[in-house]
């Protein structure tokens, strides 16, 4: 399954399973709203902590496997992280709202900065 960057899609693996993610900015909202907090807020604490609610790990991959086409219901959310554990989920989580914040890649920025 290929992935498109520019479209803000991330690849993860779950158990033994590979699935495209998608955050967009209403879905970011949805994840704000669920948590109570800001997620450039979760982020940092994340990566200092790597402490994450169980709750707050749902809320995010729900709607980002949904986001990326996965016609997955909260119940098999649930499934996908008790086969995956709590420390790798953790994990992938962290990874996959890195790369979706990361604005490394802004090809339009340096198309138009070029003469």
């Amino acid at each position: 399954m290929m992935t498109n960057p520019l479209k803000g899609e991330t690849q993860i693996t779950l158990g033994n399973e590979d699935f495209t993610c998608r955050l967009t900015i209403d879905s970011l909202i949805k994840v704000e709203e669920e948590i109570g907090m800001g997620i450039i807020k979760l982020v940092a604490k994340l990566s200092n902590e790597m402490d994450m609610p169980i709750k707050h790990q749902l809320s995010i991959l729900y709607h980002a496997l949904r986001g990326g086409g996965n016609d997955l219901t909260q119940k098999q959310v649930k499934e996908l992280v008790t086969k995956n554990g709590l420390i790798k989920t953790t994990q992938v989580i962290l990874l996959m709202l890195t790369q979706t914040l990361n604005d490394e890649d802004d090809g339009e920025k340096k198309e138009e900065g070029e003469t």
